[in-house]
């Protein structure tokens, strides 16, 4: 929610989830904004098929490409598994697509041997902000957009 209303323009979700894509899908209902859930796996794509309207677009891409229709997304949620091409990957591509935020699930330091390179491109990125709260961390990561108290000094 934090990330969402300070950004504008498309939300893109890279994997969906039981949690994350009803919340996103509330967060951009009053104002039709425009919503692409990503998914790599039928399976789960099927799974949340009772949230797509016409303005919150399913797409299956085993790639978990960002669709060249959500444009420039103002924020992207990255919350798949392990599935190729890898979480670095996934925030790599919404950097360079000029997403203004990304966020990033399950970032705590245990999680580095789940997903390899991950911890490496996060620490790339100008600003972050650790959700720490639960075991499972959030983190928002941003070249574009300050984070106040959480400036990290280019590297």
């Amino acid at each position: 929610m934090w990330a969402a209303s300070r950004t504008t323009g498309s939300i893109v979700e890279l994997g969906g989830g039981w949690y994350s894509t009803p919340i996103l899908h509330g967060l951009c209902e009053p104002g039709r904004r425009e919503l692409w859930t990503v998914e790599a796996e039928a399976e789960w794509l099927h799974a949340v098929k009772p949230w797509q309207r016409s303005w919150h677009h399913l797409v299956l891409d085993p790639g978990l490409n960002i669709p060249a229709q959500a444009g420039r997304p103002g924020m992207v949620f990255v919350d798949h598994d392990t599935t190729p091409p890898g979480r670095g990957a996934s925030i790599r591509q919404a950097a360079e697509r000029g997403a203004s935020i990304i966020v990033v699930h399950d970032t705590q330091p245990a999680a580095a041997q789940d997903y390899p390179g991950m911890a490496e491109v996060i620490d790339g990125f100008r600003y972050r902000r650790d959700w720490r709260y639960y075991p499972q961390w959030t983190t928002a990561l941003s070249d574009k957009v300050a984070f106040a108290s959480d400036f990290r000094p280019p590297l």
